[in-house]
């Protein structure tokens, strides 16, 4: 069986089904464009925010350091995430070549 680029992205945007929705503030840096943020409550107890950042123009694509999301009146203790990648934006997985797409987790 190979995992698809759609199924990573299902799968990373799992949590995201039946949650609360957080207004979040996005500001990129001056550099950064076509980035959309998305923010929501995940768990039973709300204590886990999760938000998705997806980059959604493949020439201008780069790190999101810089860039900020506020979350008003929540505190964050502690940040973890996963980012799908390839080395090509047209990179697919196969036999072959299993995790030519694949997430990668972020600390």
């Amino acid at each position: 069986m190979v995992l698809t680029p759609t199924y990573h992205v299902f799968k990373m945007y799992l949590p995201f089904q039946d949650a609360t929705f957080v207004p979040v503030t996005f500001v990129p840096a001056p550099t950064l464009t076509a980035t959309s943020l998305a923010a929501s409550r995940c768990d039973r107890r709300q204590r886990r925010i999760r938000q998705a950042v997806a980059g959604i123009h493949e020439s201008r694509s780069r790190g999101i350091r810089g860039d900020r999301a506020e979350l008003a009146g929540i505190q964050v203790k502690s940040a973890a995430g996963e980012m799908l990648t390839a080395p090509e934006v047209d990179s697919v997985n196969s036999f072959g070549a299993p995790n030519a797409v694949a997430r990668s987790r972020l600390q």
